[in-house]
């Protein structure tokens, strides 16, 4: 049986039982534990409820699956004492599709929609959660169009809890005085992704926590250079000024997410540097290609299945055993 996450865990472990067999979670972020860690508001009974489901999915499956070192140290943080599942660190992987490639039609036409006069375009891509920060990148926009005030922003996805975050954003966008410099385009077919990534000039992405997002190794393998939150997820995927331009957090307004004035910084120092740009690129190019092949985290998988069913074959042969063991026990014993 194999879950993904906390909604499924409990059902999960309890097919386990009734069915015999091994059960495999995968756990890519623990979503409310963190979210409270980073002082995102979390005092319904509904969040209450998802953090006692979590810490359970740290404890309950007979293996897991986690994405980076960071998520494996605090599962183990949380799971019950001498109830350690097993853990396997399984990064994602993407194909390894080469950034020289050349330029999507469709990012041509992107350009000429949103920077018509070769305006500098930075994107960010995902879901509009409240995790992924992007209050955090539309504050530091006002402060990049100090020194580059053609500068567009290009903000892709959508997200169940969109509608609650669309008025925070607006607040933010108020308070700069004005918001023609961004445009919410909403969640884009997955066939169009590659475009948006090449037809910008820089990807932000200011996540209050992560795993190990898709987004970034996307990023890596089309040639976008990154910005990105200094999280240590991220430090096991990035290497500050080597491939990405990491960000220290701290507090805004009672939340811990990338320093603002510093994210605007990073934006204008990629902006105005194209050799520092090209330096960055190339060399996370060469990471993601080494380092996360779709491949790898394919074989890795299946060789966790197989090690979580050899080792219920195990248990079961050992119980048999002792059950046949017990029996001529009992028969020499009444002889």
């Amino acid at each position: 049986i194999h879950s993904h996450d906390w909604l499924a865990g409990r059902a999960a472990s309890l097919l386990s039982e009734k069915l015999g067999c091994p059960h495999l979670a995968t756990i890519h972020t623990l979503t409310e534990l963190q979210r409270q860690a980073v002082g995102l508001p979390g005092n319904l009974p509904v969040h209450a409820g998802q953090v006692q489901l979590e810490k359970e999915l740290c404890s309950s499956p007979d293996a897991i699956i986690t994405v980076s070192r960071d998520m494996a140290k605090k599962i183990r943080a949380l799971a019950a004492p001498g109830k350690t599942p097993r853990i396997e660190v399984i990064p994602n992987g993407v194909t390894a599709d080469s950034p020289e490639m050349p330029r999507p039609i469709k990012s041509n036409f992107l350009r000429q929609e949103f920077a018509p006069q070769k305006e500098p375009l930075v994107l960010f891509m995902g879901r509009l959660a409240p995790q992924k920060g992007v209050e955090f990148l539309l504050a530091s926009s006002f402060m990049v169009r100090k020194s580059r005030p053609d500068t567009r922003w290009i903000i892709a996805g959508d997200h169940v809890a969109s509608h609650m975050m669309r008025p925070q954003y607006e607040q933010v966008l108020q308070q700069g005085g004005f918001r023609d410099h961004v445009h919410f385009v909403g969640e884009i077919p997955h066939r169009d992704v590659i475009a948006y990534y090449r037809a910008a000039d820089c990807l932000v992405v200011p996540s209050l926590f992560e795993g190990c997002p898709y987004v970034v190794l996307e990023a890596m393998r089309n040639g976008i250079p990154i910005v990105a939150s200094d999280l240590p997820c991220f430090r096991e995927i990035l290497t500050d000024r080597e491939t990405a331009l990491l960000v220290p957090c701290e507090e805004l307004n009672g939340t811990r997410g990338p320093d603002v004035n510093l994210l605007a910084r990073a934006q204008l120092e990629i902006l105005d540097n194209s050799c520092l740009a090209n330096s960055l690129t190339t060399a996370a190019a060469q990471v993601v290609r080494e380092e996360y092949p779709l491949a790898r985290q394919l074989e890795r998988t299946l060789k966790a299945y197989t090690q979580a069913a050899d080792m219920q074959f195990a248990a079961t042969d050992a119980r048999q055993r002792e059950a046949g063991d017990s029996g001529i026990r009992l028969g020499q014993g009444s002889a």
